[in-house]
């Protein structure tokens, strides 16, 4: 009889035990869950300004590019963005399925005005367009701050939503562009179009 009162509290001590492992353990759970929710958000955070820092620096990679294939021609009539991709003028990691894609995933043209209409003779410049871009976003590739090297091509940029804005060098509306005049041009979806000599 000692030995079944033995066991049965060794037995009822182990309930008690374990009872008290289940429940602390699941707010530890509940803890560490909320933790690593937490380290993801902030993980993901930096990551879409790595995005946007990445398709700012993809225009002036693909004007460099436009440039340099058209440094011995008189100017850039004819380029478009089927042109450029036939020339090889994009890069490969902006190529998918047969359209200039940026960093954001949103399709990108060359050419001239919103559409990427093709260059006509004796035009001095050329036009690189995002479409389809959010207002946050929007905010950040305007205010995005280039290179002194980079802007020396860069004739204007605008902003395409309900108004068409347009920023260029001693404009009414200079470069570059503050934080507090692109928000209050980046309404809804635009299109941004960086105008190059």
């Amino acid at each position: 009889m000692k030995i079944n009162r033995f066991m049965a509290q060794i037995y009822n001590n182990c309930l008690v035990d374990i009872r008290r492992l289940w429940h602390r353990d699941r707010i530890s759970f509940i803890g560490v869950s909320i933790i690593v929710v937490v380290l993801i958000g902030l993980w993901m955070l930096p990551s879409a300004d790595k995005k946007i820092d990445t398709a700012a620096e993809e225009v002036m990679s693909l004007a460099d590019n436009v440039r340099k294939n058209y440094q011995t021609k008189p100017s850039y009539w004819g380029l478009d963005t089927e042109s450029a991709i036939a020339a090889g003028i994009v890069p490969q990691k902006m190529l998918r399925k047969g359209k200039i894609v940026n960093a954001l995933g949103k399709n990108v043209l060359l050419g001239m005005g919103e559409n990427g209409e093709s260059v006509m003779p004796g035009a001095s410049g050329f036009e690189i367009i995002y479409q389809d871009i959010a207002q946050n976003v929007c905010s950040a590739l305007l205010t995005y701050q280039f290179s002194e090297q980079q802007n020396l091509g860069l004739k204007e940029i605008s902003v395409i939503n309900e108004n068409k804005i347009t920023f260029s060098w001693g404009g009414d509306n200079p470069l570059p562009v503050g934080k507090k005049q692109a928000k209050k041009v980046c309404k809804g979806k635009s299109s941004i179009i960086w105008s190059f000599e």
